[in-house]
């Protein structure tokens, strides 16, 4: 940011100047006419009506800015000091709040590094009400929302909002806000209003919203939501198929489709308080069926042994090959010995192939087999 060279604040222009003095002037005069003269026979005086707050110019935002950041990198950390919200006073010339300043420098919509500057500034300040106007522009991001609305999201999360606060960004007009708050919820103890607030976000068309919410359900420390949270990703499952099931970028060769589906599949395997209500909820759902497979893969990692028949079944006649790789893996905690030569038959033959980047390598790719892989694991751990 440029510096004013002048340490003093901009003064602000001819027409704000002129306004304040008549002010001025009206309430001289009335005061040297109540000292002059009998108080009784003197009309009653209304207030003159409170003055507009002057616009801010350039010269006033870019010392005003600079002097945040000035401040802001001397005392990380700290709140503050007088000094600075002595210079942020200059563009209201009366009694001051520091949050309804830089309220309105947010709004200016400068570039993204200022606007930056004013969250941390925010933050700076840490009363409620600065916190109130992190959450509302995390929520309305103004422009360059995907990078500013996930940043007042993760600074929000950082000043210890709890999880219905956050929560109520998923209602946001941003999808990146929205994505970035499932994110943040994920590790946290989870409110019932967070539990319903998440599963809305399950009607979005977006894979990665679904991702970041099962995220979120496998993370939480809390057991007592466990079947609303089922009963949210069950309804779920049935939206699977908007999602493209082709390969994209970023996922390796996997499609949408899959990736979803395995996050499913471990949510339910991982998911605290959850055993009963997964074995309650296969024993209801129809064999063959999206749901069916899930739950009996879920229900199989949990070390339910009835689930075998249908883990065999879906390792053999899956048509999707991340699922069937999950099956196999499924086998591990229900399969016995009767079940090795179907598995040593995988690990020779299976064709399905994965592509993925190589740690070791930059733009190498490397060629994995993942159902022969989970196969040979769980002929280790059958055969011992």
């Amino acid at each position: 940011f440029r510096r004013i060279p002048d340490p003093s604040p901009p003064a602000p222009s001819d027409r704000e100047s002129s306004a304040y003095d008549d002010a001025v002037k009206f309430y001289v005069l009335a005061q040297q006419q109540l000292a002059n003269s009998d108080a009784k026979n003197l009309p009653v005086l209304k207030p003159a009506p409170p003055l507009p707050a002057p616009r801010v110019s350039n010269q006033t935002r870019e010392y005003l800015l600079d002097e945040l950041h000035d401040s802001i990198q001397r005392c990380p950390g700290q709140k503050l000091n007088a000094e600075v919200q002595r210079q942020l006073a200059v563009y209201r010339q009366s009694e001051f709040d520091v949050v309804d300043g830089l309220r309105d420098l947010y709004r200016l919509n400068g570039t993204v590094r200022e606007r930056t500057i004013i969250l941390l500034a925010l933050r700076e300040v840490g009363t409620s009400q600065a916190t109130s106007l992190i959450q509302e522009i995390a929520s309305e991001p103004g422009n360059d929302a995907a990078t500013l609305g996930p940043r007042a999201v993760r600074l929000l999360s950082s000043m210890g909002a709890d999880t219905d606060r956050l929560s109520q960004l998923l209602t946001s007009s941003s999808t990146e806000t929205r994505d970035s708050a499932a994110m943040e919820l994920a590790g946290k103890e989870l409110t019932a209003t967070a539990v319903e607030r998440l599963g809305e976000l399950l009607k979005s068309d977006s894979w990665e919203a679904h991702h970041f919410v099962i995220s979120a359900f496998t993370s939480d420390r809390l057991s007592k939501h466990a079947r609303r949270k089922l009963e949210l990703l069950i309804a779920a499952l049935a939206r699977l198929d908007k999602f493209e099931d082709e390969p994209q970028v970023g996922l390796s060769s996997r499609s949408p489709r899959s990736f979803v589906m395995c996050g499913y599949v471990t949510t339910l395997a991982h998911m605290l308080g959850a055993d009963e209500i997964v074995h309650e909820q296969l024993s209801r759902a129809n064999a063959g069926s999206i749901e069916y497979n899930v739950l009996a893969i879920a229900s199989a990692m949990r070390k339910d042994k009835s689930a075998r028949p249908a883990l065999l079944e879906i390792a053999r006649t899956e048509k999707n090959d991340d699922l069937r790789h999950m099956a196999v893996v499924g086998l591990q905690f229900v399969g016995n010995k009767q079940d090795l030569e179907f598995l040593r038959k995988l690990a020779m033959e299976d064709p399905y192939v994965l592509q993925v980047r190589a740690d070791y390598k930059p733009h190498a790719i490397e060629v994995q087999f993942p159902v022969r892989s989970a196969a040979k694991q769980a002929i280790d751990v059958l055969s011992k």
